[in-house]
């Protein structure tokens, strides 16, 4: 009953800006313009709401069947006291990002990241 959600595609995504992005390789005339952080930036923050919101979801619609879980309740709420300040830092971080790619603003991008990471840590023994 631990896991149940896929968390593969948001770990290779955090894995990705956490370790610089240097396997990835994006087209210069694409829309990122070969910018890796901002790719991963955008697939990071995207598959953790997604999955935050997923795992929140499925504990609200399944209450009753998880009374005997009360720790899933409880992670469950502070996930949803810490995702939204959490993912709305790691969009401000990846916008003021995008306007001025100095190496501070990278740095504030992994470091929001690695914020959200340990939000979506708190519903990984859930998620599979």
């Amino acid at each position: 009953m631990k896991r149940f959600f896929s968390v593969g595609l948001l770990v290779v995504s955090l894995l990705l800006i956490t370790q610089g992005c240097s396997s990835l390789k994006l087209s210069p005339n694409g829309f990122y313009k070969g910018d890796t952080v901002l790719y991963s930036a955008d697939k990071a923050i995207n598959d953790s709401y997604e999955l935050l919101h997923k795992f929140v979801k499925w504990e609200f619609d399944n209450r009753v069947a998880l009374e005997q879980y009360p720790e899933i309740k409880e992670i469950a709420n502070k996930v949803r006291e810490e995702a939204p300040g959490a993912i709305s830092a790691a969009i401000l971080a990846r916008d003021l990002y995008e306007l001025n790619k100095s190496p501070e603003n990278k740095d504030k991008v992994l470091t929001a990241l690695q914020t959200l990471k340990l939000v979506l840590g708190r519903a990984q023994l859930y998620l599979n």
